[in-house]
């Protein structure tokens, strides 16, 4: 019952994080910073609600973060009517890498019996 109120709870954090991005134009530091901090917020609501960090915490906050993002950027672009930014791509494609070499590195430390 937990994994799925986290699977719902991260999706509506995406969600969230799509209609806000959506205000703003993707240039200068906006694809940086929604490339790190959406996939954040989906991982650690999604961990709150959870109540622990599973394995696939952090590919899920990948997938569901990038996803996010990418609604955004259509939405800023008036829902397709304009080109497609390259900070959208930025933005896309940070929140797609950065969660999973995380995941990755995590995993490897756990598995190294490093705490």
């Amino acid at each position: 019952m937990r994994v799925a109120l986290a699977i719902v709870a991260a999706a509506a954090v995406a969600f969230v994080a799509a209609v806000i991005l959506g205000e703003y134009a993707f240039v200068g530091v906006t694809p940086w910073a929604a490339g790190l901090v959406v996939p954040l917020a989906v991982a650690e609501t999604c961990a709150l609600a959870a109540g622990r960090r599973p394995a696939w915490l952090w590919p899920f906050a990948a997938v569901t973060g990038s996803g996010g993002v990418a609604w955004g950027v259509w939405l800023s672009m008036g829902r397709g009517l304009d080109p497609w930014p390259s900070g959208g791509s930025i933005a896309v494609a940070l929140a797609l890498v950065w969660p999973v070499a995380v995941g990755a590195a995590l995993r490897r430390r756990h598995t190294a019996g490093v705490s």
